[in-house]
């Protein structure tokens, strides 16, 4: 019995820190999620995944607008895609 009392304070503390982990993960999903014009403008290649994964859902209007605002600096990416 007291050797199972000694384990439960480690496990205590270990579902503690999972629970923690998977919200820093989550709260780090939601953040990637939103992503705007500036971003895309300092992270080309981030605008590109956003756009060909709007573009994969059927938003074509969102994918258009990332690549045009890439096409904007010249990204060939963006201006590859917008001409198909």
């Amino acid at each position: 019995m007291q050797a199972d009392q000694r384990n439960r304070p480690f496990t205590l503390r270990f579902g503690s820190i999972l629970l923690l982990a998977l919200g820093a993960l989550g709260a780090a999903a939601l953040q990637a999620q939103d992503s705007g014009r500036s971003d895309w403008l300092r992270n080309p290649a981030m605008g590109n995944y956003k756009a060909y994964a709007e573009f994969k859902m059927a938003h074509y209007g969102a994918a258009r607008t990332v690549w045009e605002t890439l096409a904007e600096i010249g990204n060939g990416d963006a201006l590859f895609n917008l001409a198909l």
